[in-house]
């Protein structure tokens, strides 16, 4: 008879219970929001732990710093690189401008020579012709 009794109270045939916390709910909430953030300071101090641990942290502010004026100079080398690359190509225009009306005015002056020795041509076989 013991084990009828005891195999109706743990099969499916068993009578229906209800089991309830004496724990009201507001105070359930309360319980469940400390221990969630128990673990978020954990899991953020185990971070910050294996960050340090892992030497990514050491020093770099500093080297940010360093890196943030270095960018500066270079950048000041650069304004001034270009500024004289821009003067070179404006003398270089300069230059070039001038060759080529100096080349104009040479093509001018050979043209104005040219006619000259055709003029004296002339004038010199003219003065060199016997008089009648």
């Amino acid at each position: 008879m013991r084990w009828k009794l005891l195999r109706r109270r743990l099969s499916i045939t068993a009578p229906r219970m209800t089991v309830r916390s004496h724990l009201p709910w507001p105070l359930r909430w309360a319980v469940a929001a400390v221990a969630l953030g128990f673990s978020a300071a954990i899991g953020l101090w185990a971070f910050e732990f294996g960050k340090s641990i892992a030497g990514l942290d050491k020093g770099a502010k500093e080297e940010l710093a360093q890196l943030r004026t270095e960018v500066a100079e270079l950048r000041a080398e650069r304004e001034k690189a270009q500024s004289i690359a821009n003067t070179a190509e404006s003398l270089l225009k300069t230059e070039k401008a001038t060759q080529e009306r100096l080349a104009s005015q040479l093509r001018q002056a050979e043209s104005e020579n040219l006619s000259l020795k055709a003029d004296l041509g002339f004038l010199s076989a003219y003065c060199q012709r016997p008089e009648a």
